[in-house]
């Protein structure tokens, strides 16, 4: 069965090997080969499930990192040596085949997937894969990830680890206001111990079930999303100010938000240009930063209600609470600037925004702006200044006039290093 002395074969057991014979190509594979290599946790699995041929089988742990162990194997392989690499369900759906691949070009190996655990959930659902995201939380800090496809608004495939237990899935969702979906927990996949529970967000909040579990999340219908042109009723609650619909416009075209940018609002007041940047970086994270905590409260609200996952509200007062937030691509100053810690507060921005990150600070105060102009171009930056000024038609007299907003001045720098 081994005819394959130029290449390195890797085996996907099907899901639940462990507790049921393994298909004859596979034993063959296995019982012709010199070392078996693969996870310590999926060899313990299969040196139980051989446990009559352990004894003539060599196994082979690998460890992380990988590479030096894929080096060694190559040399066995080199020396003539009969290698077999195993994993569980499909090694190349976020597993050992992933980084095989980048080690090895295609000539080098030869992959035989089981089925995994994600298509195994949607055989038993009758959900076609083609329908969901997919993405896994293992390993992965935070919940950036989930954001970006809860924007997306499709059924979602989630693999996920201790940290990433379905309860606290479900605490993320209704915490982004992300009531719309029904989970479903599929639990030990293949094996005598398979359970698949259906329930709400609310009901899942409870579920304390063990074992290796496949998270489907299944959209039940289609929410609100942030765009840009935020309406005025959307942003009247909680009596935060919201900059014009043109100052928003002006401001993010400056800032050329991009997909996977992390975008502060500094003073968001009520969170429109922040709202509008969710939609701008759907990959990204977005976070309003408010001193009032009734102005805060308010944007969690509007952002819950317009299905913005990627925004994140920080109540407190710039620059003090922001040690914690990653550094930032793009910061919009809207509020703040009026004392007299104005330039303190542009500073201490500046040293936290990226290299190739722009600011961007709207001043309707002629002190604001002054103190704004003599910050920026002390950093001898790119600077670009606009006043943004429009009129919007207004009925009078059975007729219309155009009445004039108040001037804006937007001052937009750049880091180039």
């Amino acid at each position: 069965m081994l005819t394959l002395p130029n290449r390195l074969l890797v085996l996907g057991l099907a899901m639940g090997f462990e507790e049921h014979e393994l298909a004859p190509e596979i034993q063959a594979y296995l019982d012709e080969s010199d070392l078996i290599c693969g996870f310590p946790a999926t060899l313990a699995a299969l040196q139980a499930q051989q446990a009559e041929k352990a004894a003539t089988h060599t196994f082979w742990p690998l460890k992380l990192p990988l590479e030096p162990c894929l080096a060694e194997l190559e040399k066995k392989r080199a020396q003539g040596l009969r290698l077999v690499l195993v994993a569980g369900g499909d090694p190349l759906f976020y597993g050992l085949g992933s980084t095989l691949a980048r080690f090895f070009p295609p000539e080098k190996l030869h992959i035989l997937p089981a089925a995994s655990a994600l298509q195994l959930a949607c055989a038993r659902l009758a959900l076609p894969v083609e329908t969901l995201d997919v993405l896994s939380l293992h390993g992965r800090p935070g919940w950036q990830e989930l954001d970006a496809a809860l924007l997306r608004q499709k059924h979602l495939g989630l693999l996920l680890d201790r940290e990433h237990s379905p309860a606290e899935v479900a605490r993320h969702l209704r915490e982004k206001g992300c009531q719309n979906y029904c989970l479903h927990i599929c639990a030990d996949l293949g094996r005598k111990s398979e359970t698949i529970t259906h329930c709400s967000v609310d009901e899942a909040l409870s579920y304390q079930g063990q074992g290796q579990i496949t998270l489907i999340l299944e959209c039940q219908e289609r929410r609100a999303r942030p765009h840009l042109g935020l309406e005025e009723h959307l942003l009247s609650e909680g009596n935060g100010y919201a900059s014009s619909l043109t100052v928003r416009s002006t401001a993010l075209a400056l800032l050329a938000v991009q997909a996977e940018d992390v975008f502060w609002d500094i003073g968001s007041g009520s969170g429109a240009v922040a709202l509008e940047a969710a939609s701008l970086a759907p990959r990204g994270a977005v976070y309003a930063v408010e001193a009032r905590q009734e102005r805060a409260d308010a944007i969690v609200r509007r952002a819950q209600k317009l299905g913005a996952c990627n925004l994140n509200v920080l109540q407190g007062k710039a620059p003090d609470c922001l040690a914690a937030l990653p550094a930032p691509s793009r910061i919009f100053v809207g509020g703040g600037l009026s004392g007299n810690n104005a330039q303190e507060l542009l500073k201490s921005l500046c040293q936290r925004l990226r290299p190739g990150g722009r600011l961007v600070t709207s001043c309707v105060l002629l002190a604001s702006f002054q103190a704004s102009l003599e910050f920026c171009q002390s950093l001898r930056w790119p600077l670009r200044i606009l006043q943004v000024q429009a009129s919007e038609a207004r009925p009078l007299a059975n007729n219309l006039h155009f009445q004039a907003e108040n001037p804006v001045f937007l001052l937009c720098t750049e880091r180039l290093s």
